[in-house]
């Protein structure tokens, strides 16, 4: 993969100032003394107070700017938009806000980067981003970028001079080679030769074997933690870097996400990065998190829960999911993972789950089990792809509708894109506020469990019917039990292996006494229940509908 002057070797990174020339390709090392490693100066930030050290990142929400609140008319949603719906957030149970990319790039999407030191100019500058950083720890919000650092634009001027001049310095931030290894990554460079990007041509990778994308990089992560950030989502993490003949998820590229993580600790110590692997193996994508001598992100986004789910709904049977659990119990990360159900990267959740009340129980089960889940912008109001527009998987970051108004309150011109036209028949904020059973109501009610779970123990609770899948979330001061129909029929009177006294939070129900084993009333079809002995009797759970 690499040319044979780098022989899949890796080299010292993250240092301005690295080893001597002959050492210039020893392989990285987590010892800041050992032969051939580079020490990290930790740098200087300033960020305003953030929510107290937490590593967990809690109910995680992930918007994408363009399309949340437009703040000045432009048609484009912007930073100081997103800012004028904390409220909204807030009230979901919103711990965390995973910003999709900001920096200046060539296309909507914002992963094809032309600048890391300056943000998209219809977003906001960086006084708006500390503005909505500062807003959101006054509510204990914490706010991460995406950062897409494996690779940039083609248009981006480090890789216009590379490409161009042969001779240029900056050609050793990127991989070129004489000969063309294969026809789907190494695409024909103007000046000769042929460069790798894992992406297609448009996305020329970053050479991170090369000292100096260490050293400017490096500068990228400190400048938006010194902006306000409280730390990344990182993207792309298994491509970072190729070596030994492989060309994702290699051992260098471990080393690597360790070193970063060491470095965005010392630069702002409260800081989190939440890694993107997209691996759907739970070991894995378990992996990219590190181990305890050398920690690699504090969350990694679970890639295998969301299809053992489907799996799960599809065989009206518990066993897809519970593979995964266990798995991920075993390995010690069942609590470090960030379960998701729809994304940027994904058609939105009613094109995979067709059924209603099926997607309600998913988020039941998103919000109740171990983990800590990510919400895609929308998804409360069970938004569907919008129908019009091609291109960048534009269906599924169509605008945010709050109201039933001209462009759904999104904005007061024409919005850059056409909102889904369910927003007129109900499907927006202020019609969802209104309704006791919408999904809203249901995810509010869901994020209070969910806080007073948190950190809780898992167990698997047994139940006589086959497609009902029971556990219970237990902390010093009680228990959660969840009972979940996954199947597309009605299920009558269930017997689960629990005792004690229990108040029915689906139902309003002070008390349900089992000494013996609980009996619990039959579910509908994807029906569910949510039970408390003590710890959340001040939450109330919206029913099946």
């Amino acid at each position: 993969m690499r040319n044979l002057l780098h022989a899949f070797l890796v080299a010292p990174l993250l240092s301005i100032a690295c080893v001597a020339p002959d050492a210039a390709h020893a392989p990285l090392s987590a010892d800041a003394d050992a032969p051939g490693s580079c020490t990290l100066a930790p740098h200087p930030a300033t960020l305003p107070e953030a929510p107290c050290c937490r590593d967990e990142l809690g109910l995680t929400y992930e918007i994408y700017v363009r399309s949340f609140q437009d703040s000045d008319g432009d048609g484009i949603g912007d930073l100081p938009g997103v800012q004028s719906r904390l409220d909204h957030l807030e009230a979901l149970g919103v711990r965390t806000l995973w910003l999709m990319p900001l920096f200046e790039s060539v296309g909507p999407a914002g992963y094809d980067v032309l600048d890391f030191d300056l943000l998209q100019p219809e977003y906001g500058d960086p006084a708006a981003l500390r503005a909505l950083v500062e807003d959101a720890h006054a509510r204990d919000i914490r706010v991460l970028l995406d950062l897409p650092f494996n690779h940039v634009a083609r248009t981006h001027p480090w890789f216009l001079e590379a490409e161009r001049d042969p001779g240029s310095p900056l050609r050793d931030l990127f991989v070129f080679a004489d000969t063309q290894w294969d026809p789907y990554r190494w695409f024909p460079a103007e000046g000769g030769g042929y460069y790798y990007a894992f992406f297609g041509a448009a996305l020329p990778d970053l050479d991170w074997t090369e000292a100096e994308v260490g050293g400017r990089m490096q500068d990228v992560f400190a400048q938006w933690l010194d902006a306000g950030a409280d730390g990344y989502r990182l993207d792309a993490v298994p491509t970072l870097v190729e070596s030994d003949g492989g060309i994702t998820g290699t051992s260098a590229t471990h080393s690597l996400l360790h070193e970063l993580h060491a470095f965005v600790r010392d630069t702002s110590p409260g800081a989190v990065l939440l890694a993107e692997a997209s691996a759907e193996a739970v070991e894995e994508n378990a992996a990219y998190l590190g181990s305890p001598n050398a920690p690699e992100s504090e969350r990694v986004l679970d890639f295998p829960r969301r299809p053992a789910l489907l799996a799960a709904l599809a065989q009206a049977e518990p066993g897809p999911l519970l593979e995964v659990l266990h798995a991920q119990q075993d390995l010690g990360v069942l609590g470090r993972t960030a379960p998701f159900l729809s994304s940027h990267d994904l058609p939105r959740l009613p094109a995979a789950v067709p059924d209603a009340a099926a997607r309600r129980l998913l988020q039941v089960l998103q919000l109740t089990l171990p983990g800590d889940p990510v919400l895609y912008y929308g998804e409360e109001l069970d938004l569907a792809d919008a129908t019009s527009g091609t291109g960048q998987d534009l269906a599924q970051r169509a605008p945010m509708p709050w109201d039933d108004s001209p462009n759904g309150g999104f904005t007061t011109s024409v919005a850059w894109y056409t909102l889904d036209p369910g927003y007129t028949l109900g499907a927006n904020v202020a019609a969802a506020e209104a309704d006791p059973t919408s999904l809203l109501t249901l995810l509010r009610d869901l994020a209070c469990v969910r806080d007073a779970i948190d950190g809780a123990d898992w167990a698997l609770v047994a139940t006589d019917v086959p497609s009902v899948f029971g556990y219970a979330r237990t902390t010093e001061d009680g228990r959660v039990l969840v009972v979940a129909n996954l199947a597309s029929v009605a299920v009558g009177e269930i017997r689960v292996d629990a005792h004690g006294a229990f108040w029915d939070l689906t139902n309003n129900i002070r008390s349900i006494y089992a000494a013996d084993g609980l009996v619990l009333p039959g579910l509908p079809p994807y029906g569910y229940g949510v039970y408390s002995d003590e710890i959340a009797d001040r939450c109330l759970v919206a029913g099946p509908v």
